[in-house]
C-alpha cells in the first residue's frame, strides 16, 4: 500500500485496487463454495451407491471381498483455504467406501456391513454423528463455508481499515 496518499489520483488508484481485492475475495469464495458443493453432491450419490453394491454382493455370498464387484471410490481432492477449517480427512468419506493406499477396509463378511452402514449414514446425515466423531457431508460443507466467509471478511476488513488509516493521513497503520 502507498505509504502516504498525496494526490487525488493516488487515492483513486488505491481505492480501485482495494475494490479489486475485495471483489477477488468474493469471487474466490463463490468458486470455493460451488466447487465444494459439486464435490459433496457427487459423493452423496456415490457413497450410498457403493454401500448398496456391498449389500447386493453379500446377498449372494455371506463373505468375500467385494472390491472387484464394488470398486472403491477415489475421493476428489479439494484444496480449500488453509485459513478455514471444517473439512475432515478425505472429506469424511467412510474408510470402508473410499480408496485408501494399501489398506483395505472393505467389509469381508455380511455381519461387518453394519459398521460401514453406520459410517455411511453419518456421512449422509441420516445417522448419528457420534460414530467415530464423523461429521456429515452437509455439516462439513456448512462449517467450512461459514469459516471461509469469516476468514475472507476479516482479510477484507483489515485491508479496508489500513486504507482508511492511510487516507486519513496517519503515519502508523497496523
Amino acid at each position: 500500500m502507498i505509504s502516504e496518499i498525496k494526490y487525488r489520483d493516488q487515492f483513486q488508484a488505491c481505492r480501485q485496487s482495494l475494490s479489486n481485492f475485495t471483489s477477488a475475495l468474493d469471487q474466490y469464495y463463490r468458486c470455493s463454495e460451488e466447487k465444494l458443493k459439486l464435490i459433496f453432491d457427487q459423493l452423496l450419490v456415490s457413497v450410498p451407491a457403493k454401500y448398496n453394491c456391498y449389500e447386493e454382493f453379500f446377498k449372494e455370498s455371506k463373505e468375500g471381498d467385494p472390491s472387484n464387484a464394488c470398486p472403491p471410490i477415489d475421493v476428489p481432492r479439494y484444496m480449500g483455504s488453509i485459513e478455514a477449517s471444517g473439512l475432515e480427512y478425505d472429506l469424511g468419506v467412510p474408510r470402508c467406501i473410499r480408496k485408501t493406499g494399501h489398506d483395505n477396509f472393505t467389509p469381508k463378511k455380511y455381519n461387518e456391513l453394519w459398521i460401514c452402514r453406520s459410517q455411511v449414514e453419518a456421512f449422509t446425515g441420516k445417522g448419528s454423528r457420534s460414530f467415530l466423531g464423523a461429521s456429515s457431508a452437509q455439516g462439513q460443507y456448512d462449517t467450512f463455508i461459514k469459516n471461509l466467509r469469516r476468514a475472507l471478511d476479516e482479510k477484507a476488513e483489515e485491508v479496508i481499515r489500513k486504507f482508511n488509516c492511510r487516507a486519513e493521513g496517519n503515519d502508523y497503520c497496523f
